[in-house]
């Protein structure tokens, strides 16, 4: 008779224990249910909903963001850069150093100076990269690339006064052999931008991700640049070549580094450079060269 009691009482609590367990698995059903229907109902709170509203553009300045703008990100680093922003391009987003010099002046010593600084990191010659791609996007804006002036960009080409060149098309062609849509002023400069940076890359370890972090992110903030040594043996006027530089680099600082001891630079390019004609730089041609730099 023990037993017989203790089975029924063992039954009857199990039974009170199923019970509760189906109670509170419908009750916590019905909550789920309740919370999907509050998050699909347009009238649901913003803060329970599982589809947050889209938020708002930041201001940027503490101005609305317009797709077309002249926005500085970098005005105490440029202050006077011309920022023609657009969906295309943003040629102020990064900050540069280019260090202008002739041969055997000590612009190797500056570069590896401006390298010793945190957050920058300058390249060494790159092959007159200026001068190779100045022609380049001045035959966007001349439609003769053989005629471009040496003080200035030529606008208009004269002799066909109906066709503007491609840079300076403010308006959608849609015919023609020239048809293509308006091109935002400036838009080339982050071409040239990123044909430089491609030749200015990051260690091999970062490019590889080896310490988890994207090139992006690891540059996100770095000041880039290079030297070069080159830029006084284009065919172009100072003028035309400070146009160049502050329309392609926008938010450059420019370093000329010129010799003082004119005579001990003439002896050095002799003793490391050899002369395909036998005949080297005088005095007179540093003088000149150096004075050309300062002008630009």
């Amino acid at each position: 008779a023990v037993i017989v009691c203790t089975m029924r009482q063992l039954f009857l609590a199990v039974t009170i224990f199923v019970t509760m367990i189906t109670m509170f698995m419908v009750s916590n059903f019905s909550a789920q249910i309740k919370f999907i229907h509050d998050a699909t109902n347009s009238t649901a709170s913003p803060l329970h909903s599982a589809v947050q509203p889209k938020p708002e553009p930041k201001p940027i300045n503490d101005t609305n963001y317009e797709p077309f703008n002249t926005t500085n990100p970098h005005s105490s680093w440029c202050p006077y850069a011309t920022c023609q922003n657009s969906p295309l391009c943003q040629p102020c987003n990064r900050r540069y150093i280019l260090i202008v010099a002739t041969g055997r002046s000590g612009s190797t010593t500056v570069l590896k100076m401006i390298n010793s600084l945190p957050n920058v990191r300058l390249s060494g010659e790159n092959r007159n990269f200026l001068g190779i791609t100045a022609p380049l996007v001045n035959t966007f804006h001349f439609d003769d690339p053989s005629k471009y002036p040496k003080g200035y960009i030529v606008k208009k080409d004269p002799r066909r006064p109906g066709i503007s060149p491609l840079l300076e098309q403010n308006f959608d062609r849609d015919d023609g052999p020239f048809a293509h849509n308006a091109i935002p002023p400036q838009s080339m400069s982050c071409a040239i931008q990123h044909a430089f940076n491609v030749l200015n890359p990051p260690p091999q370890a970062v490019q590889r991700e080896d310490n988890l972090l994207s090139v992006r992110d690891y540059d996100e903030s770095t000041i880039f640049g290079f030297k070069t040594i080159r830029l006084q043996k284009n065919d172009w006027t100072p003028m035309y070549a400070a146009k160049y530089i502050t329309e392609v680099f926008p938010c450059a600082k420019v370093i000329i580094n010129i010799r003082s001891n004119a005579a001990d630079q003439v002896r050095s390019m002799e003793n490391t450079f050899r002369s395909e004609d036998g005949t080297y730089k005088t005095e007179e041609d540093i003088h000149q060269t150096n004075q050309y730099l300062i002008n630009v």
